[in-house]
């Protein structure tokens, strides 16, 4: 809807209401408040276009006197040509050409009965063959092809030549039924009423087919009468011919009316190809009608047989109405209105959009609900005599008798011919119309002439017409805009006939009679104006005005006075009219008396206040009907094009983008806005003279957007803002000579209301000044989009941009002339038409882009600004670039464009120009000119603060589509390689270079410098990443380090160390950028995190960079923080092999700054962590353990698997303490050696403590069963040795870390630990062990490592420790042993621990004997060791001395054990002797 459409909203006259009549006659008007007829004093609403009636050809005349049969005589406006059948010879000729000879056919033998014009089926004739002429004679039925065409001389009638080709194959017999009526429907069906009752459809095809022929009759009605012979037809009663045949093509029913009044309804389908379906009849119509509340006065049973006779059956159109359907007229002038559907009942409206409703009801939505009954819903009297006086009826029109020989309905307007004269055969023409004098019911008006009801105007024509009238046409007429604003129908039947003037002629109407044809012409509105300003009669203006308003009529005058071709006598006189105070009122204010619009916007209504109502403090005044009527032209005028979409793509193809407005539309409404314009700039000047309008100026035509559309709101209505003080202000200082009317109008009245009332015209003369600059606005918008039009629109498509695309698809014509995106979307349309010319390869390209930057600078100066020539300047000297022959020229030739672009980079489309620029290699120039465009796509620079509000968001936003486009050059750059880098990606350059190539002696330039050596984009790379950083584009520089991140570029990165970057890496980390400013570098255990893949990366990246910039401690801390963030969910998970990986980087790093704290500190996280997946690890195992037994149906000896998987996500969540592994992990879950293992990081445990851990430890391995399935034949003694390695095998796995380190290892309590397994007497009483070596091993195992070849020494004196305890030897300990050992009891259990320490003592022995005789054989020297360890001949004396004590020993024991002990005792003293003969050696 246009913006000024607002103020229009009088009492008046809603400024876009189509037309669609509220009731038909309710029940409270009588016929004098239906009908009206015209002031006496205006000239008739018909006017013959002739001051004679042409007669018939005398060819017609001439075979009428031979008449032997039948005649008849009727036209067809389609073809331009009236019709007369006489016997079997049917002539054709043209109604508006007096000497037109007609065309004669005379193919038939038989007399012609009916004739009827149709439009062919598609596909089924030739092209040329417009229409189908149906010829039905008594005998057969004929189509004829009916050919138009202009003449063969040229000219621009198309209906100048007819021909009519004979079609034999479709020729048909009528099987003895004569047809007398005929109707085809706008998709081509044909239809035909017989004097049997019968409709019949004629089927016609291109061929024939198995289950039709080419050409076919089919019977629509009868019944079971079909089937039956024909003799027997006569005993179902005489039939009655069919009259009528009607088609409604918008809702698809055929209607047929019988002689004897009988309406046959018939549902042709949803989409109007259905086959005819029968679904209602009116057979008694008089008694259907006179039920009617109106029927009762109108209609009378038992009225004459030929008063009530149904002459004529008309379609009213869904724009009319959705309720009314069908109008039949009476051969004595009365009407009825039927609907079709049984849910409307009688008397109710017609179903236009009142009450504001604009969608149609479903049951009245011919696409949802089919015709189902023929309803009568009203009744209308005849049309009244005209008056002698007066302008209202007073006479009771129902007494009138009418002879009405033909009848025409065609957009709203009914013809009547009634027969008249003295002796009955002339006809007098009756016309009714809706009466446009009166508002719609839409429009609620509040006085009494807008009570609801179609209320209708009465014209006739002045004289008689000579003959008989048979036949009236209407000449359809057609739009001068194009049919894509208006599609579905007529432009007529669709809009008002007050909007309707604006783009069509008038009505014309084709009379033929007995004597001749006549045409008319139906004067409109616009018309009647017209031919009263002519007369220059004061008083008719005055009552034209005051019938359609001021605003209606002012509308009018706008329009003559912007018509082509006008007189320049009748601009004159309608400018006056606007002009005159007496015909369009004055702009007053509230306080003056301004209408009920002023009080509105003053907040009060008939003086009173109302409370709760808000009260505009700076009220607009009630407008002049001057200024409404051209905000209601203006209105009219946009609309067809004012939300319509300019360019989309193509439904059959979205690759293909067209645009939606012909020319002929935008030539059309292009020329009338640009002539008001010119009325509009006359009329200000006019006032000017008088002394008026200096000060209202404010506005100009040229003024750009701020001057213009700063005065209008949006949406519906774009309000002038600010007319009030400031208007006011102006207007007082304005000198001269008040307009005309305005000084009578001010008179000697107070200062206070002078003042008000200039007010008031100084607002008026603003709001039309903004009028007048919408008007050339959309003018000028329609050129532009003419000239793009005119060009390959697919093509300039194409050179859009995404986001450009995407705009262009959604813009409307609105958006281009009144909102940004529209000045931004036609920037963009105009860089790529210019660059279209340019680009198009002909040697006059130069010159047509002149032409075209000419035209636009005179026609669209709004949408062509200087900085668009200078920017196509440079679009120009680029091309000239691209072409140059040699590198030195192309660089000259670039840099000169290049300058010129960055003087005007709002014109510039980046993503055209980047691409050429970057194949011309101006890589800085490249990051200039985007930085420029950035700065004017956020020119407050909101990209640059921190936080996420909209506002910034949207700046980044809006940079970000800038900087894409540099990115797109610079990404290629920096993926290193040995191949060749395209200097420009694949586009607009790609275009450039293959234009280029083709220039002759420069070709093979462009496609070398296409491609950029390894050295050549380094080089490239270098020169824009500090072009970047030099840009002083802050915002800019971190997506050029988010860019190098992205990509993997971190030698580029880094390769540039700055604060910046140091800031930038910290913030996308998750870092405080405050901690890093005070060198605390990063913060410690828990204190960021979660971290996503991307700010981990970020965090790495910062450590790497304080590593390159030697900040090692700073670097340890990063990595202390990666280890220590916290946990989070998917990409934020980390794991604890992450964080130690994070720790040892710590440690590294902090081992090279030399901080022993820091290092301490670190090693002990390492540590900590290292138990930590140790423990995650055993939780697992667990896990796995349970669930299988869980599987097995074994019961669970442990926590359930539920409390596992708990604690297992709980230890993997965070960095944990060692207490807490060791009392919430280890010790609840009797992980015994993860007990030793935190007792040793730990330190300073108490020794008994670490004691029990041991046995527990050491017990809980030896009563683990881990023979699944033990052999009964095997020996006990077996399992004893595998218990035994099991635990050897954890205490060397321990002892390895624990060494020498006594309060984690008490060596001597747990080789006496292992000994007493061996032996068999703990933790129960068991076999003893068959390998007396295990032990000794195990230790040698575990000192290996950390003593070296001291360990013989240190196991030598743990067994000596333990030979030397007396007494109470060893107890149970917490293990819980059942075997007590030492005291008096000491027997044969003590003898056995004892034997088995002196077996072990013999096994060491002769493992350190076989070591020294291998190193004396392989000449090994002795080495030397720290001062707490023996050299190895020493080692070897003090074992001899050992094995000679041993010996002693062993001899002493007693018992059982004697004889081993002897054996034992003969053992060392061999052993002894050997090693002390090693030592000498």
């Amino acid at each position: 809807m246009c913006p000024l459409l607002q103020p229009c909203q009088s009492p008046v006259r809603h400024a876009l209401l189509p037309c669609t009549c509220s009731e038909v006659t309710p029940t409270y008007l009588t016929d004098q408040h239906v009908y009206c007829y015209c002031c006496l004093q205006w000239p008739s609403l018909l006017r013959p276009l002739s001051s004679v009636m042409p007669e018939l050809p005398a060819m017609v005349q001439d075979k009428y006197r031979t008449c032997q049969t039948m005649c008849f005589c009727g036209v067809f406006p389609e073809i331009r040509r009236a019709w007369a059948s006489v016997d079997n010879s049917l002539y054709l000729w043209r109604y508006d050409q007096s000497n037109d000879v007609p065309v004669e056919y005379c193919g038939e033998e038989q007399a012609i009965c009916c004739v009827g014009l149709a439009k062919p089926k598609p596909g089924v004739f030739l092209a040329a063959i417009q229409h189908v002429l149906v010829l039905a004679t008594t005998v057969e039925i004929v189509l004829l092809g009916v050919c138009t065409s202009p003449s063969k001389g040229g000219g621009s009638d198309h209906y100048e030549e007819l021909s009519l080709q004979p079609m034999p194959l479709y020729t048909l017999p009528s099987d003895n039924t004569i047809m007398t009526c005929f109707a085809s429907s706008a998709l081509g069906r044909i239809f035909m009423g017989a004097n049997d009752g019968h409709v019949y459809e004629i089927q016609y095809a291109a061929t024939d087919s198995w289950r039709q022929r080419r050409c076919s009759k089919v019977r629509v009605t009868g019944g079971i009468q079909q089937l039956l012979p024909g003799f027997l037809v006569p005993l179902f009663g005489q039939p009655t011919a069919l009259d009528k045949l009607v088609v409604d093509d918008e809702r698809h029913i055929l209607y047929s009316l019988a002689s004897n009044s009988a309406i046959q309804v018939f549902d042709l389908g949803a989409t109007g190809t259905a086959p005819a379906n029968k679904v209602a009849e009116l057979t008694d119509f008089l008694n259907e009608v006179a039920r009617l509340p109106t029927g009762r006065t109108v209609f009378a049973l038992g009225d004459d047989k030929w008063g009530t006779a149904i002459k004529y059956l008309a379609v009213i159109p869904m724009a009319e109405s959705w309720k009314v359907h069908l109008m039949a007229v009476t051969s004595n002038g009365r009407r009825a209105y039927f609907s079709t559907s049984n849910q409307v009942r009688a008397g109710s409206s017609w179903g236009g959009n009142r009450d504001g409703r604009t969608s149609i009801p479903s049951h009245l939505d011919p696409k949802v609900t089919r015709p189902n009954a023929l309803v009568a819903i009203d009744a209308r009297g005849p049309l009244p005599q005209p008056p002698a006086a007066g302008v209202r009826i007073a006479t009771d029109p129902a007494s009138r008798p009418m002879d009405v020989t033909a009848v025409l309905y065609a957009q709203g307007t009914l013809v009547l011919a009634e027969a008249s004269g003295p002796d009955g055969k002339a006809t007098k023409l009756l016309m009714a119309a809706r009466n446009h004098t009166l508002p719609p019911a839409t429009v609620n008006v509040n006085f009494a002439s807008g009570a609801p009801g179609l209320r209708e105007m009465v014209s006739d024509l002045n004289s008689f017409i000579p003959g008989e009238t048979a036949a009236i046409g209407c000449i359809p007429q057609a739009s001068v805009l194009g049919p894509e604003v208006h599609p579905g129908g007529s432009w007529g039947a669709m809009q008002d006939e007050l909007v309707a003037q604006m783009f069509s002629g008038p009505q014309q109407l084709v009379v033929v009679s007995t004597a001749g044809v006549l045409e008319l012409e139906r004067r409109r509105p616009v018309d009647v104006l017209q031919a009263l300003l002519a007369e220059r009669s004061a008083d008719k203006l005055k009552q034209f005005f005051d019938a359609y308003g001021a605003p209606e009529a002012a509308a009018m005058c706008y329009l003559i006075g912007t018509q082509d071709r006008q007189s320049m006598r009748l601009v004159e006189e309608a400018a006056n009219a606007l002009d005159n105070p007496l015909l369009v009122g004055q702009p007053l204010m509230p306080e003056e008396g301004g209408g009920t619009e002023a009080a509105q916007n003053a907040g009060s209504a008939g003086g009173g206040i109302y409370m709760g109502t808000a009260v505009n403090p700076n009220p607009e005044p009630d407008w002049s009907g001057a200024h409404k009527g051209l905000a209601l032209y203006i209105s009219r005028l946009l609309a067809p094009v004012w939300d319509h979409r300019l360019i989309t793509p193509s439904s059959g193809n979205p690759n293909i983008w067209k645009s939606r407005l012909s020319d002929a539309t935008m030539m059309v409404l292009e020329a009338k806005l640009r002539e008001l314009e010119k009325f509009l700039h006359e009329a200000a000047s006019r006032r000017k003279n008088r002394g008026f309008g200096r000060s209202a100026g404010g506005v100009t035509a040229g003024a750009g957007p701020t001057g213009l559309f700063g005065y209008l709101e949006d949406g519906t209505n774009r309000m002038h803002q600010g007319g009030g003080a400031a208007a006011g202000a102006a207007g007082a200082s304005v000198a001269g000579v008040a307009p005309t009317g305005m000084a009578a109008a001010i008179g000697d009245a107070p200062f206070a209301k002078r003042q008000r009332m200039w007010n008031a015209f100084v607002m008026e003369e603003q709001r039309n000044n903004a009028v007048r600059a919408l008007a050339s606005k959309a003018a000028q918008a329609l050129l532009l989009l003419r000239t793009i039009a005119a060009a390959n629109v697919n093509r300039l498509v194409n050179r859009l941009d995404g986001p450009g695309r995407r705009a262009l698809q959604d813009a409307n014509f609105r958006d281009l002339v009144l909102e940004d995106k529209g000045s931004s979307l036609a920037a963009q349309l105009v860089a790529a038409l210019v660059a279209d010319q340019l680009e198009g390869g002909a040697s006059g390209a130069a010159g047509g882009v002149a032409e075209l930057a000419a035209a636009l600078q005179s026609g669209a100066p709004a949408y062509f600004r200087d900085q668009d020539r200078q920017f196509f300047q440079a679009t120009a000297k680029l091309k000239a670039a691209e072409q140059a022959a040699t590198a030195a020229e192309r660089d000259a030739a670039a840099k000169e464009a290049l300058a010129g672009l960055l003087r005007v980079p709002q014109c510039v489309n980046l993503s055209q120009m980047v691409g050429r620029l970057a194949f011309l290699r101006q890589y800085e120039g490249i990051v200039e000119l985007v930085v420029r465009c950035a700065s004017i796509a956020d020119p407050h620079s909101l990209a640059w603060r921190h936080g996420s509000s909209a506002d910034t968001a949207a700046a980044r936003a809006a940079r970000d589509r800038c900087y894409s486009h540099l990115l797109d050059v610079l990404k290629p750059l920096l993926r290193p390689g040995i191949e060749p880098v395209r200097a420009a990606p694949v586009g607009a350059a790609a275009a450039a270079a293959g234009d280029a190539g083709a220039g002759g002696a420069g070709a093979g330039a462009p496609e070398e410098a296409a491609l950029l050596t390894p050295t050549e984009a380094k080089a490239a790379k270098g020169k824009m990443m500090q072009a970047i950083l030099q840009s002083g584009d802050q915002y800019l520089i971190q997506v050029l380090y988010s860019t190098l991140v992205d990509v993997g570029a971190d030698a580029d990165l880094l390769a540039n160390p700055s604060q910046a970057l140091i800031t930038y890496l910290r913030t996308e980390g998750g870092m405080s950028a405050q901690a890093g400013a005070n060198g605390s570098g990063g913060l410690s255990g828990g204190d960021i995190g979660p971290l996503d893949s991307r700010q981990v990366r970020h965090l790495e990246l910062l450590a790497r960079l304080y590593i390159k910039k030697g900040k090692y401690s700073l670097a340890a801390n990063v990595y202390r923080s990666l280890a220590s963030r916290r946990n989070g969910t998917g990409d934020s998970a980390v794991n604890l092999q992450q964080r130690l990986d994070a720790f040892h980087n710590a440690l590294l790093q902090a081992r090279s700054v030399g901080d022993e704290q820091m290092t301490d500190t670190i090693r002990s996280s390492v540590r900590c962590i290292t138990l930590q997946i140790a423990m995650q690890t055993r939780l697992q195992q667990l896990l796995a353990r349970a669930k299988q037994q869980r599987q097995q149906g074994a019961a669970a000896a442990g926590p359930s698997p539920e409390q596992l998987q708990s604690l297992l996500k709980e230890i993997q969540i965070s960095c944990l303490d060692v207490s807490d592994l060791y009392n919430s992990y280890a010790q609840p879950l009797g992980m015994w050696d993860m007990c030793l293992e935190i007792c040793n990081f730990a330190g300073s445990v108490p020794s008994n403590y670490v004691l029990k851990l041991w046995d527990l430890l050491l017990k809980e391995i030896w009563e683990t069963d881990e023979i699944s399935a033990p052999d009964s034949t095997a020996d006990a003694s077996d399992d004893s040795d595998s218990r035994l390695e099991r635990c050897c095998a954890k205490v060397q796995a321990l002892g390895v870390n624990f060494y020498p380190n006594e309060s984690s290892l008490p060596l001597v309590h747990v080789t006496m630990r292992l000994e007493q397994a061996a032996a068999g007497l703990w933790p129960k009483t068991s076999d003893s062990v068959r390998d007396p070596s295990r032990v000794v091993r195990c230790l040698r195992a575990v000192l290996a490592p950390s003593a070296g070849d001291n360990a013989s020494s240190v196991i030598a004196s743990v067994y000596e420790q333990l030979l030397a305890r007396r007494g109470a030897l060893l107890d149970g300990g917490v293990a819980g042993a059942d075997i007590v050992l030492g005291g008096a009891g000491d027997g044969a259990a003590r003898s056995a621990l004892r034997l088995g320490l002196l077996k072990s003592l013999v096994a060491h022995c002769r493992i350190v004997l076989q070591e020294e005789l291998s190193s004396s054989l392989t000449g090994q020297p002795d080495h030397g060791y720290p001062s707490r360890f023996l050299g190895r001949a020493q080692q070897a004396a003090a074992l001899a001395d050992l094995a000679e004590r041993c010996a002693s020993e062993a001899r002493s024991l007693g018992g059982d054990a004697a004889a081993a002990g002897q054996q034992l005792a003969e053992d060392f003293d061999r052993i002894a002797a050997q090693l002390a003969s090693a030592s000498n050696s």
